[in-house]
């Protein structure tokens, strides 16, 4: 997650400048993020997953720099119902809801390994 950047991601975001290269970083990171869940689609559900996953991302990065709750807990809680609306878009029952599902367990395992590690 970004949030040890949060201060400056904003103009980080900035720097993007257009539009065609803010959909490339994300397609780019949507692209990496289905690899390593082992989506090895080429045809046009490869694009509708990258598409749908990369505004995931979007939403997310724009959420959390305005979430000032603890521990980050709305961006949390608005990450896992866009997580569930692209099950919903990409359909839940086949294999893309499969790989979407378990990026989100991966994400939320992820996400309790770093917290524990904080811990102590």
């Amino acid at each position: 997650m970004i949030v040890p950047y949060k201060a400056s991601w904003a103009g980080a975001l900035a720097t993007l400048g257009s539009p065609v290269a803010a959909m490339e970083l994300y397609m780019d990171a949507a692209g990496i993020i289905w690899r390593a869940v082992g989506d090895e689609s080429e045809d046009l559900t490869w694009l509708a997953h990258r598409t749908v996953l990369s505004g995931v991302l979007a939403s997310s990065e724009l959420y959390l720099l305005t979430d000032n709750s603890p521990g980050h807990e709305d961006t949390w809680a608005a990450v896992d119902r866009a997580v569930g609306e692209a099950l919903k878009l990409l359909g839940s029952s086949d294999a893309v809801g499969g790989a979407l599902g378990g990026l989100r367990d991966k994400a939320y395992a992820t996400i309790l390994d770093v917290m524990a590690s904080r811990r102590g």
